[in-house]
């Protein structure tokens, strides 16, 4: 059931972000802690988006050093 709702809200943020709305690095920070899990690699780049349309998204910031390295 979680990976479900997980995967709904997946959509949903990628849905939004192509309407291309004012906060879409909140967007794509939510959309980062939500692959975080299962695809870290994808978190990682959402979160790089995050920070190129709002370098000082600090909540963002603090999500990235916290990735795992890349392999």
């Amino acid at each position: 059931m979680e990976a479900e709702s997980t995967a709904s809200a997946q959509e949903a943020c990628i849905s939004l972000l192509a309407l291309e709305p004012g906060d879409a690095s909140r967007l794509h920070y939510e959309l980062a802690a939500l692959l975080r899990e299962s695809d870290p690699e994808k978190a990682r780049r959402e979160v790089l988006k995050a920070l190129e349309e709002n370098p000082r998204f600090e909540v963002a910031l603090e999500f990235l050093v916290r990735l795992p390295p890349s392999p």
